[in-house]
């Protein structure tokens, strides 16, 4: 008995050990990495305008705005003081392949991308002026007032992208993707400047301009965002690629703090670095390095 013992323990710890090294297989098997990319993006969006009620409610103390007292005198512009605006963002993510059963091997034209994105945004403007007339017919004088609120942000972000052949030097890829995330910091630039008209006796006129410039700390914010990216990546050497990306954006901005929130559209347009893992055939000859 003793003689049969022995081989059937070796036996059952044998097809325990190589179904457990299975799962532990199949276990790991659902991704495996593929990349490690660094880039970074200019963003593009219309302003949001609003009043100066509005600002009073996003700044931690109102007080520190220095609002005229004659505001209500004052004019509320229609449209931007500032213009079309944009800021920067960096964006450092790793990708992930599925693993497709059915073939037994990992779907490389399937990408599923995690990464951290730190982006600077502007969010309010507020504009008045009013005209003001003097004691000397000669001379007039206007005044402005308008805040720009702008934040930095820190978001998560994730997306799933479809790809041309990534084992070719050049391929493209699309997908869908969101971010989610909160401010780091938040800041209301004031500006109350003053504008003095001399109308010159030759005809003309010689303006001087007085600006008043000052930051005031605003309320935090959640950020959030639904994004469809594109782009090209090209292989430049051995591992190590350049890519190309675009993103149009469906964002928005809440404060709890102040109870103002907005949904707008945004463009994103990058480059990065991009280096991919595995042997790619380049770098066969020299061992993969």
């Amino acid at each position: 008995m003793r003689k049969y013992l022995f081989p059937v323990i070796t036996i059952l710890a044998i097809s325990f050990n190589a179904k457990a090294q299975t799962e532990e297989t199949e276990k790991f098997k659902k991704f495996k990495l593929a990349d490690f990319q660094f880039a970074g993006y200019f963003t593009t969006y219309s302003p949001q305008l609003v009043d100066y009620n509005t600002i009073n409610k996003l700044s931690l103390n109102p007080t520190e705005l220095q609002l005229p007292d004659n505001i209500d005198a004052y004019t509320r512009r229609t449209d931007s003081q500032e213009g079309s605006q944009g800021t920067a963002s960096i964006v450092a993510s790793i990708a992930l392949n599925p693993f497709n059963k059915k073939k037994g091997e990992y779907n490389e034209k399937q990408i599923w991308r995690m990464g951290l994105s730190f982006r600077d945004i502007n969010t309010y403007e507020s504009a008045y002026n009013i005209s003001e007339a003097t004691s000397v017919d000669s001379i007039s004088q206007s005044r402005d007032y308008f805040v720009n609120a702008g934040q930095s942000a820190l978001l998560l972000e994730t997306s799933y992208s479809f790809a041309t052949d990534p084992k070719k030097p050049l391929h493209a890829f699309i997908g869908l993707g969101g971010q989610f995330g909160f401010s780091t910091s938040s800041n209301l630039e004031v500006n109350s400047n003053l504008n003095i008209i001399t109308q010159l006796p030759q005809g003309g006129s010689e303006t001087e301009f007085t600006p008043n410039n000052f930051v005031v700390k605003g309320q935090s914010s959640m950020l959030w965002s639904v994004y469809i990216p594109a782009g090209v990546h090209i292989r430049v050497r051995k591992n190590l690629g350049v890519l190309t990306e675009v993103r149009y954006a469906f964002s928005g901005n809440s404060s709890s703090g102040a109870g103002t929130s907005f949904t707008r559209t945004e463009f994103f347009a990058g480059v990065g670095l991009r280096y991919t893992l595995g042997v790619f055939d380049d770098n066969k000859d020299d061992g993969g390095f």
